[in-house]
């Protein structure tokens, strides 16, 4: 049985970690640097689900107050906030998608979501304009 060396990275407040420390495997001898590079979420609402976009330059969130808001990978600000103005949307954002980039797809960017009550919902990220609701 080989011995694999591993990190052990502190628990902070308000982060996807469990309580307690947590050890991080690490396959490579030389050693891993793990850095924390933002925290999601603004401690008024729970997050649900999370997808970074095929590029890696955004991380879509999805949180119990029936929002999704995305998050720029490389600076860990908010970028944008999704949702429907319908009063009645406050569902929890149960998972979230980007739909794959494709040459025969018109639109890029368009990330689709799904409630708590099984509704879905594709929007023009960058825009924030809902396309098709179901």
């Amino acid at each position: 049985m080989q011995h694999i060396p591993s990190e052990t990275i502190p628990n902070t407040e308000n982060s996807f970690l469990p309580s307690g420390p947590q050890r991080i495997s690490n396959s490579q001898a030389g050693g891993r640097k793990v850095t924390l590079k933002m925290t999601v979420g603004d401690g008024k609402s729970e997050v649900f689900c999370c997808k970074f976009d095929p590029e890696d330059r955004y991380l879509a969130v999805g949180y119990g107050d029936g929002m999704c808001r995305i998050y720029n990978n490389t600076t860990g600000k908010l970028s944008y906030t999704l949702s429907s103005l319908s009063l009645d949307d406050d569902k929890p954002i149960t998972a979230v998608g980007w739909r794959p980039v494709s040459s025969t797809l018109k639109t890029a960017n368009v990330l689709v979501t799904c409630s708590a009550d099984g509704s879905l919902k594709h929007y023009h990220a960058t825009s924030g304009k809902l396309l098709h609701s179901r």
